[in-house]
């Protein structure tokens, strides 16, 4: 009979060392006195049924932070609604309702383990309207009146954006830190964050916090060794401290497990130290910068050695550096322009009431285009083409460009006074629009793409405008602003996926290729007939200033488009209410057939 030959059994396949973490990442085990008070520490979290993020979050510290007598407790339950790739929190969507008796329990804690400072965290908490600020405010305040000794910091989450809540949480509260942490540089969102959190909205959450309660520290963190590069910390640390954040951490990433995301690197422990020294010459108050930092790790240290100048306790393995002439509370960031010349801040808050005005000019009225402009329709002479020369150009080089001033004067001369490293930073996303442009049109060409439109001649408009705007105010495109997007961080990637309609597109192919959207930037995708940007500029510009917002609204349009009805409607409402929003009409030589 014949006979069937089995495969012979093989070695076990050699299993790939793990690799062991640098030696500066060794800690100590408390013993003695310090054992004592860490068993004291654990139990009075274990009796008053609470958590901390010490224990879920698998800190290193844990040990050195209890044994201080020091811990940070997490409120609003022990799972979190978002997915966020490096944190070892429990995921769930629809987590128990919250405790009632959490914040009594909370304090009972607090007030048994005689502590200094204080660190209440969250985790996120989608599932309720107010993303839980209610139940936060509850619990700072039963810890405040049962310990009024305490300084206490709030380790908050973005509150899905929601500025509203975050008013609320923070009116007449004892905090004396509000901390958020952005996590990553902006790039990598996607890679590290859950969707639903980005750079962008942190910072709004930050920034909102310092103009609602400019006498509170605000803090925020940076995790390494998740895919970035060196010089994007020191980008970021320049973005927070322009939101205002006072106080800044900065720390090694590890992974809690196989499943979460890997670590890219470990940064020798000297670039901690030139970090730290960053982050003081940028403005911040204070800074703990080393490998075993955490957001939460002796919190109380680095508030007390930014308001004490002769505090001398340390960190174990962090650089903590403080900025001497600075004393809290830390004055919020004020803006300046380029020469240090001082500018006042913006207001785009209506300070009175919308009422309907008296329109200057009826319809068959003859309109006036005198008071504070200085330049009149057609003062601008045309050459002739066959025959003018290089002067007869100038005027209209220059002239063309008309520059308001917040009085509403047309100034006339272009005189920007921009750098060097402004101008070129515009200049590259011009050559990146380039560059997207050309590989664009070469998909639609192959028939990889339905339609594409370049933006030749309006490369300068939208990424001037975008750069010299703020990163809350909002955007509503026509189809040749691509590059504002560029402006606001998203990546070229990004766009050609949305374009080409694959599994990465942003919006799931519920739009048109070049109907840009883009949450994070504030870019709000186009409408058709396009015409209709227009009067959602305004819309949008008027609920901002009635709510009280800082956000301005800008808008495009070529003069060729469609819904001329929905263009003035907007003019009206623009003109008699004076929303924040900017208008523009642009040149529309370059129309859809042209390729």
């Amino acid at each position: 009979m014949p006979v069937k030959h089995l495969p012979m059994a093989t070695a076990s396949p050699q299993v790939k060392p793990k690799k062991r973490l640098p030696d500066w990442f060794r800690t100590r085990l408390p013993n003695g006195e310090q054992q004592a008070i860490f068993n004291t520490t654990k139990a009075a979290v274990k009796d008053n049924k609470l958590h901390t993020v010490c224990e879920e979050a698998r800190c290193p510290n844990i040990h050195d932070c209890w044994a201080s007598g020091d811990a940070t407790f997490m409120v609003a339950g022990q799972e979190c609604t978002r997915g966020c790739k490096f944190c070892a929190v429990g995921t769930v969507s629809r987590p128990p309702p919250l405790d009632a008796d959490e914040p009594q329990h909370l304090a009972d804690a607090v007030a048994s383990m005689n502590l200094r400072h204080a660190v209440i965290t969250v985790v996120n908490r989608d599932d309720l309207l107010d993303s839980g600020a209610d139940h936060y405010k509850k619990c700072i305040a039963a810890v405040a009146e049962r310990s009024p000794e305490l300084t206490l910091e709030l380790l908050c989450s973005d509150l899905a954006g929601d500025l509203e809540a975050l008013a609320h949480l923070l009116e007449d509260s004892p905090l004396s830190v509000f901390a958020h942490n952005v996590e990553c540089v902006p790039r990598l969102d996607r890679t590290v964050r859950d969707v639903r959190a980005s750079f962008t909205q942190s910072l709004s959450i930050l920034r909102e916090a310092k103009r609602l309660r400019p006498d509170i520290i605000t803090k925020s963190s940076l995790m390494v060794g998740v895919g970035e590069r060196d010089e994007e910390i020191d980008e970021a640390l320049v973005l927070l401290r322009e939101a205002g954040v006072d106080l800044v951490t900065i720390g090694q990433y590890l992974a809690p497990s196989s499943k979460h995301l890997p670590v890219d690197r470990f940064p020798d422990p000297k670039m901690y130290d030139e970090w730290a020294e960053t982050a003081i010459r940028l403005g911040f108050s204070g800074v703990a910068s080393g490998p075993l930092v955490r957001s939460s790790y002796k919190a109380g240290l680095l508030v007390r050695k930014t308001q004490d100048p002769n505090n001398t306790e340390t960190m174990l393995g962090a650089f903590v550096r403080v900025a001497r002439t600075q004393t809290p509370p830390p004055a919020p960031l004020k803006a300046e322009v380029t020469g240090g010349e001082s500018m006042t801040e913006r207001s785009t808050v209506t300070t009175t009431p919308y009422t309907i005005g008296v329109a200057p000019f009826r319809p068959g009225d003859e309109p006036s285009f005198g008071g504070s402009f200085k330049e009149q329709p057609e003062d601008l002479g045309r050459p002739d083409p066959a025959s003018c020369t290089t002067e007869d150009t100038v005027a209209h080089a220059k002239g063309l460009i008309r520059v308001l001033t917040d009085d509403g004067e047309a100034k006339g001369e272009w005189d920007p006074n921009l750098d060097g490293e402004t101008l070129i930073q515009g200049l590259e996303y011009m050559m990146r629009l380039r560059i997207f442009d050309d590989r664009m049109m070469k998909m639609q060409r192959t028939g990889k793409l339905s339609f594409y439109m370049r933006s030749y001649g309006e490369e300068a408009i939208a990424i001037a405008q975008t750069m010299a705007l703020k990163e809350q105010d909002w955007l509503f495109p026509s189809y040749r602003q691509p590059a504002a997007q560029f402006v606001r961080g998203r990546d070229m990637v990004s766009m050609i996926c949305h374009c080409i309609g694959n599994t990465e597109d942003n919006v799931r192919g519920r739009q048109m290729p070049v109907h840009y959207t883009w949450r994070e930037g504030r870019f709000i995708s186009i409408s058709s007939p396009v015409g209709t940007q227009f009067s959602q500029a305004v819309g949008v510009a008027m609920a901002s200033a009635y709510k009280g917002d800082d956000e301005a609204c800008i808008t495009w349009l070529g003069d060729g488009t469609s819904a001329q009805g929905d263009y003035h409607y907007a003019l009206n409402f623009a003109s008699t209410f004076k929303p924040p929003v900017i208008l523009n009409v642009v040149n529309n030589q370059w129309a859809i057939s042209t390729h």
